[in-house]
């Protein structure tokens, strides 16, 4: 039977363990917020109209505790917090980007999403999708055919078409107008035409050519205003508060129309995207070419449902139709350049997300499933990151905009961040600079009444999205000769939508044709003719301190100065061609101006991320320079020139790479040159020079240079830009690094974190990048571990360096060796100081790191100071430790690992991808010809402006790897051969040291069986300069002269 004592104790631990646990999350509270009621908490506290103000109050007044973070009870059981603070942005959606990727359930709109089967997502916007494995595949699809460089471009003719009809239409709408027609907003048709059309093409390859009510736009707008009707009815069945109102029977329910009105919608909204999928599939079938297909039509066939293609198609169209016509005419009512419209009144001005899993911040238990509003309002207006906030000021993005890299670049909030930011973010961005160049360029825009409301409170509405309320604007042309223009600019765009093919259907709606972009800048056009008229301004100091007053104000004061002067800073030296007749702003503009120089801030410039501030990361700096690719330098330590480490052996190969940034006559002062190595045994008998170095003089024309790491490290500091050096940063230890759509996200353990296109890992045997490399690989893609463990390398010998003033018996410039069983010294001297390396073969090979102290150094003297430095023994190792400078001990690792880049994200150089003894000097060489063949691949990806893809990128780094992986093989096996040698680790060993190698004849045959392989030897291929090395063997690869480059 039961035992009820047994019971009794089961039954009061699991009480004991609820208490307990009920008690620890009241030790971490909820994030503090304004009093509510016992049930129904904050939820009637909240407006239904511009909460997010309410909110950005309420952070003031109730999350002094929390630094504005809010926390908000909604009904009996749900929560919700608030974020008002960049930095909570940064830690919360950036830093913790999976946990916050979730997105809120609102059971009102779950009653109005569509299954086309049950179990399947629904057919709608995949951004309110849970993040889950279809919301995965929904956002590869989305980057492969949106984000992606190459697909943005293929979008800026249909882009460039669509916008000059806005200019007929403007101008047509003006023409006929009939007196007292300016009723507020009448002009917003046209924009919704334009940008829902580019999204038509785009995505279904329809035409839209107005927005009549049976056409595909007027439904679209239609459909999308009863649903937001439907959502902002009052008397909505109060879900949220009360669920088992879901389970009133419909014929008593007293929100009965209300859920009639949501399954009439729901059987509208399926039909309308169904009729779409079905059009541009019907249309493709009778089509004999490709051209024109929309995004959709490339899904086909690849293992995409109906749902998810169908949600394809929502997804694009309700995020890039009505939100890009809505920002663009912001844009004309602050007249500001997009950044700053986006900023000071941003289209979303709340977005949601949902916590995934249980965590605490800043002191405060945050619940799983807790709903998360980040404040756009309040985030674009936080005094901590923004000057003057409240202002309108477009001149506070303009230091980023032109690269300056003094700035630190203001955040954009408004499309998202980490996993759910927005793939349409750059060709949303496109259309509207398109359309504001053609607008400024063709218009005087006014108000007829001389009003514009631009007040948060009172000028504009936010059911869903904050936009500005109707105004009367008025577009008048600048001249008759711009109205030619736009008028011939339409006939041939009109032309152009004649190749559409015909689709029988009642929208009278065509296939969108694409083709490439033609014509070229009118940036001077557009400054000149704005110069005539006698309104050029120096600057951008006449920005209204309280938002713009009227139209025609910041116009002239503001937007056509910023259009201008910003695009004529950044549009190439390579542009196009001036024509002979003004032609409309067009997409050959936008790749020219815009897309080489990346002006578009929310999609960041490509920006290289070196880690690592030593020989072979200072080395990426001056390439990324040349080359003309923004990059920035994470060092961990103080600076990057410290009088520290042993000295550096730069060979031919990698003095001929640093030649090409004119540093060899610095790097000549401060170095001694290697022209042989004297050997003696451990009983200090010589044992024969080593001449490799002159043979290679002979062939080459230059001897090997010894140099310090300070000295070496000066040069290449001293020889940067001082732009350049203003990106090394130092002090930045690395402690996480993620990727995202568009690149990845390098932190620091000081919380600062930087974003860019790649990571390039110069941190040396114990990278930090390789060690997170394997958190950048997709979910979904099947890549080989790059060995980023804590130490992949094996280590068989250990290395006691030492710097000691110069002893008598000792010269500068002598070079010598001590070769003898177990242990072996190098020793190079200077004009004041000498040092002295001893390799000491361990008893077993290891892949332990270890660490030593100041006594092993001791200990280790202690066992080998009786070793003799010179021949004859009259200087030990023991005598140049008493005159010591610096010293240290480290173990030598050595192998090359097996995979040296990972998806395109992350690429290895130096010493984070192989590891030698550093007997033969090779390491720090072979990490500069590293840093060689990678930057010469980079630049031919970079040269366009724009962040290659990551498919592209992850090619040329396996195109890198393939160049580099064997040499490097070859080198460290050669490296290591030498180290064994020299300490005749086996009789084997000794016999060759003392009777092979110790032929000169052997030398040189053996320097002249390689000089092919040395010949071949790449250089930075964009680089110009001199041959300063030559000799009897030409190189294969020539530096690029600039009268060559000329002709």
């Amino acid at each position: 039977m039961f035992n009820l004592p047994a019971i009794s104790v089961a039954s009061g631990l699991a009480l004991l363990y609820l208490i307990v646990s009920h008690l620890r999350t009241r030790r971490k509270p909820f994030p503090p917020g304004p009093p509510g009621s016992l049930i129904l908490g904050n939820l009637l506290q909240i407006p239904t109209k511009k909460a997010c103000l309410t909110f950005q109050k309420w952070s003031r007044e109730y999350g002094s505790s929390s630094d504005g973070l809010l926390g908000l009870r909604m009904g009996p059981w749900a929560r919700m917090i608030v974020l008002n603070k960049h930095k909570q942005y940064r830690d919360l959606l950036e830093g913790r980007s999976t946990v916050y990727a979730g997105r809120g359930s609102v059971p009102i709109m779950e009653k109005l999403r569509v299954w086309t089967k049950p179990g399947e997502p629904y057919v709608g916007n995949f951004a309110s999708w849970q993040y889950n494995d279809e919301l995965k595949r929904e956002r590869r699809a989305t980057h492969e055919y949106i984000t992606r460089s190459a697909q943005v471009e293929k979008l800026l003719p249909i882009q460039d078409a669509e916008s000059t009809q806005l200019m007929w239409d403007l101008l047509s709408f003006e023409r006929d107008k009939k007196a007292g027609d300016t009723a507020p907003g009448s002009h917003h048709l046209l924009f919704f035409r334009t940008f829902g059309a580019v999204v038509l093409a785009a995505v279904y390859g329809i035409r839209g050519k107005d927005t009549t009510h049976d056409s595909h736009l007027g439904q679209f707008e239609s459909i999308v205003k009863d649903f937001i009707q439907l959502l902002a009815l009052t008397a909505a069945p109060p879900y949220e508060v009360f669920p088992f109102v879901d389970y009133i029977p419909e014929f008593i329910n007293p929100w009965r129309g209300w859920i009639l009105r949501g399954k009439e919608f729901r059987v509208r909204w399926f039909r309308f995207w169904k009729e779409f999928h079905d059009i541009a599939l019907n249309s493709a079938e009778s089509k004999t070419s490709r051209e024109g297909d929309g995004m959709l039509l490339q899904l086909e066939g690849k293992g995409y449902s109906d749902t998810e293609k169908l949600s394809f198609g929502a997804t694009i169209m309700n995020g890039g139709a009505d939100t890009t016509a809505i920002t663009c005419l912001t844009m004309l009512g602050a007249f500001a350049c997009f950044y700053e419209a986006v900023r000071w009144r941003p289209l979303t001005p709340l977005m949601t997300r949902r916590v995934r899993q249980d965590h605490e911040y800043e002191g405060f238990f945050i619940p799983k499933d807790t709903m998360v509003l980040f404040n756009i309002w309040a985030l674009s207006h936080d005094t901590d990151v923004f000057d003057r906030p409240q202002d309108f000021m477009p001149s506070r993005y303009l230091p980023q905009c032109r690269g300056d890299p003094d700035v630190k670049p203001l955040p954009v909030y408004g499309f998202g961040t980490g996993l759910r930011n927005c793939p349409g973010q750059k060709m949303a961005e496109n259309s509207v600079m398109l359309v504001v160049a053609k607008l400024l360029w063709a218009f005087e825009i006014s108000s007829p009444d001389g009003k514009l409301d631009t007040s948060m409170e009172t000028g504009y509405d936010d059911a869903f999205m904050l936009a500005p309320n109707p105004a009367r604007l008025s577009f008048r042309l600048r001249s008759q000769i711009r109205g030619d223009v736009v008028q011939r600019e339409w006939k041939k765009a009109d032309e152009w939508h004649g190749q559409y093919v015909v689709i029988a259907a009642k929208t009278g709606s065509g296939t969108c044709v694409p083709r490439s972009g033609t014509g070229g800048s009118c940036l001077n056009l557009l400054y000149t003719s704005y110069k005539v008229r006698g309104k050029a301004r120096a600057g951008m100091g006449n920005e209204q301190p309280n938002g713009p007053s009227t139209i025609i104000q910041l116009l002239a004061k503001n937007a056509i100065v910023f259009v201008v002067r910003t695009l004529q800073r950044l549009q190439s030296p390579r542009g196009g061609k001036h024509h002979s007749s003004p032609s409309l702003p067009n997409c050959m503009m936008l790749n020219e101006g815009l897309g080489r120089h990346r002006f578009l801030m929310a999609a960041p410039a490509p920006k290289i991320i070196v880690v690592g501030g030593g020989p072979v990361g200072m080395t990426a700096v001056h390439a990324l320079t040349r080359a003309g690719i923004d990059f920035v330098l994470l060092e961990s330590r103080p600076t990057v020139v410290m009088d520290a480490g042993s000295n550096l052996v730069l060979s031919l190969t990698g003095l001929r790479a640093l030649s090409q940034f004119g540093i060899l006559p610095a790097l000549e002062k401060c170095s001694s040159p290697l022209a042989k190595f004297s050997r003696i045994d451990h009983s200090a008998r010589d044992i024969g020079d080593t001449m490799f170095f002159t043979y290679f003089q002979q062939n080459f024309g230059g001897y090997p240079r010894v140099i310090s790491r300070h000295d070496l490290m000066k040069t290449l500091w001293e020889a940067l830009p001082a732009d350049a050096q203003a990106k090394v940063h130092a002090n930045k230890k690395v402690s996480a690094i993620r990727s995202t759509d568009d690149g990845v996200v390098v932190e620091c353990a000081d919380g600062t974190s930087y974003e860019g296109s790649v990571v390039i890992g110069a941190d040396g045997t114990y990278s930090t990048v390789r060690k997170h490399m394997s958190a950048l690989v997709p979910k979904e893609a099947e890549q080989p571990q790059t060995g980023s463990t804590e130490a992949p390398f094996l280590t068989s010998y250990r290395c006691f360096w030492l710097r000691f003033s110069v002893l008598p018996g000792i010269s500068p410039g002598d070079a010598s060796e001590t070769h003898g069983p177990e242990a072996t010294i190098q020793v190079f001297a200077g004009d004041d100081s000498a040092v002295a390396g001893v390799y000491e073969k361990l008893p077993e090979p290891t892949n332990k790191p270890q660490r030593y102290k100041p006594e092993d150094e001791d200990a280790f003297v202690e066992k080998w100071g009786h070793l003799p430095l010179v021949e004859g023994g009259s200087i030990t190792l023991a005598d140049a430790y008493k005159a010591k400078q610096q010293s240290g001990l480290v173990n030598l690792e050595e192998g090359v690992i097996e995979n040296w880049s990972c998806a395109g994200r992350a690429v290895l150089v130096g010493d984070a991808a192989h590891k030698f003894t550093p007997s033969t000097g090779a390491g720090c060489n072979n990490g500069i010809i590293d840093v060689v063949v990678l930057t010469n691949n980079l630049n031919k990806l970079f040269s366009g402006g724009a962040a290659p893809s990551r498919d592209a990128l992850d090619a040329a780094f396996a195109e890198y790897q393939a160049a580099r992986k064997e040499v490097v093989t070859s080198a460290c096996k050669m490296s290591g051969g030498a180290t064994s040698m020299a300490a005749w680790s086996s009789g084997f060993m000794k016999f060759l040291n003392l009777y092979v190698f110790s032929s000169q004849m052997v030398q040189k045959l053996f320097v002249n069986m390689n000089k092919s392989a040395v010949a071949k030897t790449p250089i930075f291929d964009f680089v110009e300069g001199e041959e300063k090395l030559v000799g009897a063997v030409p190189w294969v690869n020539a530096i690029p002269s600039a009268k060559a480059q000329a002709v």
